[in-house]
């Protein structure tokens, strides 16, 4: 019998991938090249199928390595999976997108999911998952909206830090490339100011792909420069003005592992009044960041 864990991991990574084609081709290439005993890599895993872009190997590969079933190879694009592991992973995950679609089928016009980031350096949860809580991790989920978004993604965080976006960049960028738009909203955004490197990390690596890119600096000091008179605390992701993850993780490597982190995606019409209030700050009180403002 599976362990919590194990279902846990196979139902995230049904709703990262979305789509039963995809996970059969993904469990055939591991089948494949775990029997040869050869090492995967991104290129790999879209050379020997035909539903799987890059993006979605990316994303694949990070959830492995996320949760303990592979680990880094000789070079940083080849990885070593545990083949036994990898494969009834992949297998529970194809059935559980079975059970997802009929969820989905009965789900009203109005859908909630609770999410979470367990602090992974506390004894008191080295054995549990968000699953054991009724919960999905952040990170799958956040990935999850950046991968299904078809027009616009809305971004805001008061702290951002590379490490904690990198989790976050093979969707963001994927999104990008699709041609959908971006927005921004952070503060202290200038060089030398805190989140500064991250957001000019976004610049490079939106940088040549369709969707636009679009940055804003919302923050107002006081005059004695020590503290904001005005500023943006909000921790939300937006898709679409339909989808929406509010919570209380920053985008940092603390907010996604190290921290009790709690959130909720929610998916209504109503969500649209979040894009209201961030189109508000945009077009009247934040500044816009060029790459390499100095």
């Amino acid at each position: 019998m599976n362990s919590p864990d194990t279902l846990g991991d196979a139902t995230d990574l049904a709703q990262l991938l979305g789509d039963t084609e995809i996970i059969t081709q993904l469990l055939s290439v591991v089948a494949l090249n775990s029997t040869q005993k050869v090492p995967l890599s991104a290129e790999t895993v879209v050379n020997q199928s035909s539903s799987v872009n890059r993006e979605l190997a990316d994303l694949f590969f990070q959830f492995l390595l996320s949760r303990g079933y592979a680990t880094r190879g000789e070079t940083p694009e080849v990885i070593e999976i545990n083949g036994e592991d990898c494969i009834n992973l992949l297998s529970d995950c194809r059935r559980s997108i079975n059970v997802l679609d009929y969820v989905d089928k009965r789900t009203e016009q109005v859908a909630i999911d609770f999410v979470c980031t367990l602090p992974e350096n506390d004894p008191g949860f080295s054995d549990l998952d968000p699953v054991d809580f009724g919960m999905r991790q952040i990170t799958t989920r956040l990935l999850t909206l950046c991968r299904n978004a078809s027009d616009e993604l809305v971004l805001t965080s008061p702290f951002l830090e590379v490490e904690g976006m990198d989790w976050l960049l093979p969707g963001l960028e994927g999104a990008l490339e699709r041609g959908v738009d971006l927005t921004l909203v952070s503060r202290q955004l200038q060089p030398g100011q805190p989140n500064h490197t991250a957001v000019q990390r976004l610049f490079e690596i939106a940088e040549g792909h369709d969707g636009q890119l679009a940055v804003y600096d919302y923050y107002e000091p006081e005059e004695d420069g020590k503290h904001p008179k005005y500023t943006l605390h909000s921790k939300i992701l937006i898709a679409d003005q339909r989808t929406a993850y509010v919570g209380s993780a920053n985008f940092t490597k603390y907010g996604f592992s190290q921290n009790l982190e709690i959130g909720v995606v929610i998916q209504a019409p109503a969500v649209k009044s979040l894009n209201s209030v961030v189109a508000h700050v945009v077009g009247d009180t934040a500044t816009l960041v060029t790459p390499g403002t100095e």
